[in-house]
């Protein structure tokens, strides 16, 4: 709670400027990068709100062992989480940003769609709480200077992918902004 006051007072702030456009976080998710290398967090609030789920207790390393290998309902009961978890955050941040800017759109940045499957990416709670005119900036395969050859597969397994199921969403999907010295070919 501590930290969702923290980010909608953060966006609240970015918002004074009146932006059309006001970008989330690139990678908008709860593992990846440090200190949770994956799975999220799994601290004492969160495994209350597992086991909640669960209707029963169980420890961190039987849980993430669980949720590992599939065995029982430990994998939905983390997904349910991480969906609330990332849509709340959305909600957050978007009212923080339009409680100052109401005319300014939300834009969220994106990875590759084998990550949103993994983390059972709930993609019409997350644009639903970014409101209407959002923004979302598919991953494209240039992103990782792939070769020539394969940049047509990938751009079908990722680009079109993410337009895919965001489509029936009130949304605008735009490229890759980034400005990082890779070759021409980028």
């Amino acid at each position: 709670e501590t930290f969702l006051d923290y980010i909608e007072k953060t966006y609240a702030r970015y918002a004074v400027l009146e932006p059309n456009t006001l970008w989330i976080e690139d990678d908008f998710r709860l593992h990846g990068h440090a200190p949770l290398r994956w799975g999220g967090c799994f601290c004492e609030k969160h495994m209350q709100r597992y086991c909640g789920r669960l209707g029963r207790r169980v420890s961190r390393e039987e849980f993430y062992q669980r949720l590992l290998t599939g065995e029982d309902d430990c994998r939905k009961a983390w997904m349910d989480v991480s969906r609330e978890t990332m849509v709340a955050l959305a909600e957050r941040i978007s009212r923080g940003t339009h409680s100052v800017s109401p005319g300014t759109r939300m834009a969220l940045m994106c990875s590759n769609p084998i990550v949103h499957a993994a983390e059972g990416r709930d993609w019409y709670g997350i644009l639903d709480a970014m409101g209407d005119g959002a923004v979302v900036r598919p991953h494209l395969p240039a992103y990782e200077e792939i070769a020539a050859k394969d940049y047509l597969w990938h751009f079908c397994c990722a680009s079109r992918l993410t337009a895919a199921v965001t489509e029936k969403r009130p949304i605008s999907l735009w490229p890759e902004l980034d400005n990082f010295p890779y070759s021409r070919f980028s």
